[in-house]
């Protein structure tokens, strides 16, 4: 129904932000990661939901297309409501997700709380089909069978949809430990191209 709104933010909670658009005030349920994008006073256009239940009409902000098409697809999930897609979009932003799945790594979606081993292995099987960057060729990070880490982790996030150089120069400063598993790596790289 609504594609985006856009005003000033007038209000947050924990788990909300109000949006101001000529006088009317919106409430979005929002990830953590949108509430940490926004401050109070600042003009914001977030992408939005709206969720229809017997009992409610909900309303879902995003800071950014990739947060809601991402948002979209965990909520096709069977077993994956509103609620649960945006506690993992809030422990995870989607390249996080996206390189969770293209590296079947269900432990990194195991720390959203709420989730369970069953749970992430579903969310890792569903996307799978559905994670596709810039038409990446998901099947690189799926068949490492040679290098060292950083050109294995380089090699990831190319199949992500990032360029050669930008993927080798986030590898080389990602700030991980001396003994970093490769998917500690390619997490440290996508947080370095993140911020």
């Amino acid at each position: 129904m609504f594609d985006f709104i856009e005003g000033v933010v007038e209000g947050k909670t924990p788990e909300a932000i109000v949006i101001n658009v000529q006088g009317v005030g919106f409430e979005l349920l929002t990830s953590a990661t949108t509430l940490s994008d926004t401050s109070l006073g600042e003009r914001v256009r977030t992408y939005t939901y709206m969720h229809v239940r017997e009992d409610a009409l909900l309303l879902f902000g995003f800071v950014g297309r990739e947060e809601r098409a991402m948002f979209l697809k965990l909520i096709a999930i069977s077993g994956v409501g509103p609620k649960l897609a945006l506690a993992v979009l809030s422990t995870l932003r989607p390249t996080e997700l996206a390189a969770a799945v293209v590296l079947n790594d269900t432990q990194a979606i195991v720390k959203v709380p709420g989730v369970g081993k069953k749970t992430a292995e579903r969310i890792v099987l569903e996307l799978r089909e559905k994670v596709d960057y810039q038409g990446a060729d998901l099947s690189i990070a799926q068949s490492f069978a040679e290098g060292d880490l950083a050109s294995q982790a380089a090699a990831a996030l190319v199949a992500l949809g990032y360029s050669s150089e930008e993927s080798v120069r986030a590898v080389a400063a990602a700030d991980v430990t001396a003994n970093a598993t490769i998917e500690e790596l390619i997490m440290g790289a996508l947080r370095r191209m993140g911020s």
